[in-house]
């Protein structure tokens, strides 16, 4: 299943790429999306890129008729590699993320691109897979849901960290 996802920062495309490379931004942004436990990777390519790695232990929010193929809680190790800005500005990247306790995982790719005066984009559009019998796409439906969720919960934290709210 295809999910195409955007989010808007009031900032520049450098400013949201400091944002998102911060291991403390994305420490706060993990706790915001209620990690029971995370742990945060974040190296500096000499290509003026960045590797974001991101393990953290969730609530499995799941419709109850996947709760007994996962458990109470899911494992997650999202990883995001980012390329240098290009002439223009934007900066692209690939998300991968691998739930280890599900046959669930999503790979796609990101990008922030420069909007109206002093905001910008951050384009998310990932392919999720649920190798399960049966119920795949109903699973892939509901990670779609969770997701978006995710989306919005990044625009609102986000919004605030690039206000100077670092809590």
């Amino acid at each position: 299943m295809q999910i195409e996802a955007a989010v808007l920062f009031p900032a520049t495309v450098e400013d949201v790429f400091a944002m998102l490379s911060d291991e403390a931004y994305v420490r706060t942004k993990a706790e915001a999306m209620g990690a029971l436990e995370h742990d945060v990777t974040v190296r500096a390519l000499t290509t003026g890129g960045a590797r974001i790695r991101l393990e953290r232990t969730l609530p499995s929010m799941v419709p109850d008729f996947v709760r007994p193929l996962v458990g109470e809680t899911i494992e997650v190790v999202q990883t995001e590699e980012w390329q240098p800005a290009r002439t223009d500005g934007s900066r692209h990247g690939e998300l991968e993320a691998r739930i280890s306790n599900a046959p669930v995982s999503l790979s796609g790719d990101i990008a922030l691109m420069p909007a109206d005066e002093g905001t910008t984009i951050h384009r998310i559009h990932v392919d999720v897979r649920a190798k399960v019998p049966f119920v795949g796409a109903r699973i892939e439906r509901a990670i779609s849901e969770v997701l978006l969720m995710a989306a919005r919960k990044e625009e609102e934290v986000g919004a605030r960290w690039l206000a100077g709210d670092r809590g």
